[in-house]
């Protein structure tokens, strides 16, 4: 079984700055995921629009190393770096990215979150 979700973060993102991404882990029934549950946390990184992968992030694993912190009730911590926030469009004020952070539990379980942030263009702020 699969289980995915969407969300949108209203705070902004600023370009080539660093963003910190919060949430939850769950299974299929709402239940919290530990670390010690999960087989495998990963994040994958692209533009909404274009859906072209930012700063080579496709399938990077986030289990407790690199990005990635997940705590004994299931919050995770997603620590994006400055390269990870580029404007790819220099004609638009901001642009939507998605962070897509999926999960493996239970043996084949799999669950995700696809989170939408925008990212400020600060060349074009008035």
């Amino acid at each position: 079984m699969t289980t995915y979700r969407r969300e949108t973060l209203e705070e902004r993102a600023g370009e080539l700055k660093s963003y910190r991404i919060t949430g939850d882990l769950i299974d299929e029934t709402g239940n919290p995921l530990p670390p010690g549950n999960l087989s495998a946390l990963t994040l994958k990184l692209f533009d909404e629009n274009t859906e072209a992968i930012i700063n080579g992030v496709n399938g990077l694993s986030i289990l407790n190393v690199d990005r990635g912190n997940v705590n004994a009730a299931g919050k995770f911590t997603l620590d994006l770096l400055p390269a990870d926030n580029p404007i790819l469009n220099p004609d638009v004020l901001e642009e939507a990215h998605i962070a897509f952070v999926e999960w493996t539990f239970a043996g084949t379980k799999k669950g995700g979150i696809e989170i939408e942030f925008f990212v400020f263009n600060y060349v074009k702020l008035p």
